[in-house]
């Protein structure tokens, strides 16, 4: 058996306005409305505005009250929400200040950490952290950058830097067993009397 080849009539499409779609129409593209999104949160808030005080006065109506007295109700509601409602740009300032605080002492104690890394002792420890730069640390900074503003502020003040105790010979190793030790109890009966 052979295979017949199939073939297909296309209808001349009817390009007319009657009865069809416009070509015109489908060639340009759709533009997007312009929204102005301040103008729709003002709408908003003027209906709610609208809505509250319509329920306040309907409400106070219920409870006997009088226009005048309506009035005075509605006024006194708003002020003790106002009054109720927490200052957000103090809170806000309060925040930065609590996390800037939170930050100086983090990068405090990284400072003072590569300073006892470094050898420092605790006598010179509040003056190296006064003179450390901090300017460029962060919570994200790494220990070497702490060492490195350590190490630049012994570099600039070279009197604060440990000194090297060139020691040779004997080196003592416990007690030397002349001395009477004195331990924790007769310390404290010493000092009540009791010895």
């Amino acid at each position: 058996m052979f295979a017949k080849p199939l073939f297909f009539y296309d209808a001349p499409t009817d390009t007319g306005s009657s009865g069809g779609q416009d070509s015109s129409a489908q060639s340009q593209p759709a533009s997007t409305p312009e929204i102005d999104y301040d103008k729709i949160a003002s709408i908003v808030e003027g209906k709610q505005k609208v809505a509250e005080d319509t329920v306040l006065k309907n409400y106070f109506k219920q409870q006997g009250l009088s226009g005048e007295e309506v009035a005075e109700a509605i006024t006194a509601f708003k002020t003790q929400k106002a009054n109720s409602m927490p200052d957000v740009a103090s809170l806000q300032k309060q925040v930065q200040q609590a996390e800037s605080l939170a930050l100086q002492a983090t990068l405090e104690k990284s400072l003072q950490l590569a300073a006892v890394e470094a050898g420092l002792p605790t006598s010179s420890l509040p003056y190296v952290l006064k003179l450390a730069d901090t300017t460029n640390l962060t919570l994200e900074s790494q220990a070497e950058d702490f060492k490195a503003a350590i190490a630049k502020v012994l570099e600039d003040v070279p009197a604060l830097k440990p000194e090297k105790s060139e020691s040779t010979g004997f080196h003592q190793v416990g007690s030397t067993g002349n001395a009477q030790q004195t331990t924790t109890s007769d310390l404290l009966s010493a000092a009540f009397g009791n010895k």
